[in-house]
């Protein structure tokens, strides 16, 4: 299922914008995670935060721990609470 979500747009490194089927009370809660699980094992810290918000889309990135530069992640969540 869709969950109201139409689309996921990647922006670039790290850079990710979720789209609505339907727009949302602009006064929404977001939870958001990150993880980049490795071959073998081991796990990079990952810092995901939310970018920009509209009634029709949530924009958010992600970043590595070391040097917090723009960071491609294995798994992006993010969970909209909203009307």
């Amino acid at each position: 299922d869709s969950f109201n979500v139409s689309s996921i747009t990647d922006n670039g490194t790290g850079d990710y914008t979720v789209n609505f089927t339907n727009p949302v009370d602009v006064d929404f809660a977001v939870a958001i995670s990150a993880s980049d699980v490795l071959t073998g094992g081991s796990q990079s810290r990952i810092v995901p935060s939310q970018r920009t918000r509209t009634t029709n889309s949530l924009r958010i990135s992600t970043n590595g721990v070391s040097g917090s530069s723009a960071y491609d992640c294995v798994v992006v969540n993010a969970i909209v609470f909203g009307n």
